[in-house]
């Protein structure tokens, strides 16, 4: 049997204790019998060791030294076992903040947007320090000219008009600073299940 699965912090134990330079522990929280394997990812993309800077503890935590800019993005992680397999429902925003990178307000951010298709989607991504804020799906960078179905606006927010069925899945948010790494998060866009009943 498996249980829903979460990423949690675990060292240091405060979200306000996170600074650049600090060690930060992360926990897959997720249960299984017989034990599941655990999988960790930053923006969808997966996390391999790093000698002693990015290492694995036990099967279900990931120790991360002295963090900069560059760690920052969504943790999430998946468990798998021969009863099945779960995706974390609740993920991790690593936002460290640094002098010379674009800093990501999180109070305002949306990472999940759950629509039904035909209606209209809108993502908020503020940065500060930033000269530029992008939005990628995939590789596509949305909000040219050529696209008036997805707009992005000087803000940062993205608007999708109508969302359509193939535009479901996972968002980037890109921040871009005059001198320091660009900064991405990613979004979730899902549809919500239509439930016609037939009334005849």
């Amino acid at each position: 049997m498996m249980e829903t699965a979460e990423v949690q912090l675990k060292q240091p134990r405060e979200l306000s204790e996170i600074a650049e330079g600090v060690d930060i522990s992360l926990k897959c929280h997720a249960e299984g019998n017989p034990e599941p394997e655990v999988i960790f990812y930053k923006n969808k993309i997966r996390v391999v060791p790093q000698g002693e800077r990015i290492k694995f503890i036990r099967n279900n935590r990931i120790r991360i030294a002295e963090i900069t800019a560059a760690d920052n993005g969504v943790y999430s992680c998946s468990a798998t076992n021969s009863a099945g397999h779960v995706d974390s429902a609740d993920n991790f925003l690593l936002n460290v903040q640094s002098p010379s990178a674009a800093h990501l307000n999180t109070d305002t951010f949306t990472r999940v947007v759950l629509v039904e298709a035909g209606s209209p989607a809108h993502f908020d991504c503020e940065y500060s320090n930033s000269i530029l804020t992008e939005w990628y799906f995939g590789d596509q960078r949305l909000g040219g000219n050529g696209d008036p179905d997805r707009i992005v606006h000087p803000n940062g927010s993205l608007v999708i008009r109508r969302v359509r069925e193939e535009d479901a899945g996972s968002y980037s948010c890109t921040g871009l600073s005059q001198n320091g790494p660009a900064q991405s998060f990613m979004a979730e866009l899902l549809l919500a299940s239509q439930n016609i009943q037939n009334t005849e």
